[in-house]
């Protein structure tokens, strides 16, 4: 008997588990009986697209065995022609490899051949399975506009959520509420993407793909965090066009704006700069030189009984001073003592940002009442627009330039509102933590350990401490900690770009509080 191989493709997953490829194996093992060949070895393609001849090595290694056993080889059996390829030129340059070598191509479903007419066969139902490949993507790229333009989400589905009826994306009740809280501590500013990752998985957030299920990276916090699905709308690359989707919103577009202000760093926040070791010289880079403007460094001296510690510039060490450890801390001990705030500026500050808080909430809702009223009259006559461009009174491309201009103003309505609010426990929780611990700052100071010691220091000087050969003097104090200090009421608002918000100042307050974890209240004082 004449020696075959045989070539087996299926495009999908799913077709592999329904035994398709078994089904046609059994098809041309039966042909090639009926024509008296024996079949040598099944090539099995699984899960292969046909649209080109790349990223399918088993066609590839048919090819080559094919050419390396032409003389043992006559045939190559397919269930259809379109199993080799669903495009004309790749089919042909197939069976031109294989007639080199000899080789026929015999299709179990199909009249092939040798004869002329066979050929000519042979040929357009190679074209026909191009056609038929070339339709239905056709179909396909206007499904996904008209789906787009539905506002149908499209592309793969964000964590949060997960396919309701049809192919409707629902809020997950398990990780809805953990991921809108994600963006809401992203928004404040004050957490990297490595931290907001480790966060998220410790709440037991996995990202699958597959059927593999792996914890939160920073790479994929990254790409959580630029997903604009989130605030309900769409951006589409391919035709570069945003729409509004027909999925509840996990945030407001000003939250999303605002934390993609943070990532692309154009918008900062005073946050402490915190080091993994402060070691037994907590104000290193602290301090810095009156006379050259450089941060200090420490080094022991060893004695006859004991080891002195010493601060010293780290620029021009030998022309300045050593300055002994004991003194810098007295000094620095006195500076905290004099800035001490009286406990009617802490009483007062703390009724300024509740009342402020509580004011805004009430403008909040008023605008948050007007928007949607304003939404609604926007979806009112886009279903207007609809019935008059079904009923033939206004054409295709007038429909498609007033829907553009509807959804453009419906995105704008959206954004006209903040609507992050931090919630009023968490408020009142970082306002007595900030009283607490800055009502005597110097005693915080004194009882801290290194790192906390350092996260103190940076947060009320964010630009350092300046030491003038003796004393202490600073450049800038952080105008959240001047809130706190003065004696007259100070602009503490919600919202506005040149303001000191309630935002700024939780982002301000939380890593302090996770840096003093053991910060009684209302003691006023640090207690270890």
């Amino acid at each position: 008997m004449k020696k075959a191989y045989a070539y087996l493709r299926v495009s999908s997953d799913e077709q592999v588990q329904n035994f398709s490829l078994d089904t046609q194996e059994e098809i041309c093992r039966r042909e090639a009986q009926r024509r008296e060949f024996e079949i040598v070895k099944f090539y099995r393609e699984e899960g292969r697209s046909a649209k080109n001849i790349k990223g399918r090595p088993e066609l590839i290694q048919l090819l080559e065995d094919c050419r390396k056993n032409k003389d043992s080889i006559s045939a190559v059996f397919v269930y259809r022609i379109d199993r080799m390829a669903r495009d004309t030129s790749d089919y042909l340059a197939c069976r031109k490899s294989l007639a080199e070598s000899g080789v026929a191509i015999l299709s179990c479903t199909e009249p092939t051949g040798s004869t002329p007419t066979e050929k000519l066969t042979e040929v357009m139902l190679s074209a026909i399975a191009e056609l038929d490949n070339a339709v239905r993507g056709e179909r396909a790229k206007n499904g996904h506009r008209k789906r787009f333009e539905a506002g149908y989400p499209l592309g793969g589905m964000p964590i949060g959520y997960k396919k309701g009826e049809g192919r409707e994306w629902v809020p997950d009740p398990a990780t809805f509420n953990k991921v809108k809280k994600a963006w809401e501590i992203m928004s404040l500013g004050s957490t990297s993407l490595r931290e907001i990752s480790n966060l998220m998985t410790s709440w037991g957030l996995r990202t699958s793909y597959g059927k593999k299920s792996n914890k939160i990276r920073p790479q994929t916090a990254q790409r959580i965090f630029r997903c604009k699905l989130y605030a309900g709308v769409q951006w589409s690359p391919t035709y570069q066009e945003e729409r509004m989707v027909n999925v509840e919103p996990m945030i407001s577009l000003d939250t999303f704006k605002r934390v993609q202000d943070y990532l692309d760093g154009r918008k900062t926040v005073d946050v402490i700069r915190r080091y993994s070791e402060a070691g037994d010289f907590p104000l290193r880079r602290i301090i810095k030189c009156s006379k050259c403007g450089s941060g200090f460094t420490a080094c022991w001296s060893k004695g006859r009984l004991k080891r002195y510690g010493y601060y010293l510039c780290a620029k021009n060490p030998r022309e300045h001073k050593y300055i002994p450890v004991a003194q810098v801390e007295n000094e620095l001990v006195k500076t905290l003592s004099e800035t001490k705030p009286t406990h009617e500026a802490l009483e007062l500050f703390k009724l300024v940002v509740m009342r402020t808080y509580d004011q805004d909430i009430k403008s909040l809702k008023q605008k948050q009442e007007e928007q949607e009223e304003e939404v609604r009259a926007l979806k009112d006559v886009r279903q207007r627009l609809i019935k008059k461009n079904l009923d033939g009174v206004y054409s295709d491309e007038m429909f498609k330039e007033q829907n553009a201009m509807i959804e453009s103003r419906l995105i704008a309505a959206t954004t006209a509102v903040h609507d992050h609010m931090i919630p009023r426990y968490q408020l009142e929780e970082a306002v007595n933590f900030a009283v607490a611990l800055f009502s005597d700052p110097a005693r915080a100071y004194q009882f801290a350990e290194p790192h906390q010691k350092k996260a103190l220091l940076c947060s009320m000087y964010p630009s350092g401490l300046v030491w003038n050969y003796p004393g202490i003097s600073n450049t800038e104090i952080s105008p959240l900690y001047t809130a706190i200090t003065a004696s007259a009421p100070m602009s503490v608002s919600t919202c506005g770009a040149d303001e000191l918000t309630i935002e700024h100042f939780i982002a301000w307050i939380n890593p302090l509080k996770e840096v003093f974890p053991d910060y009684h209240q209302p003691a006023f004082a640090y207690a270890r």
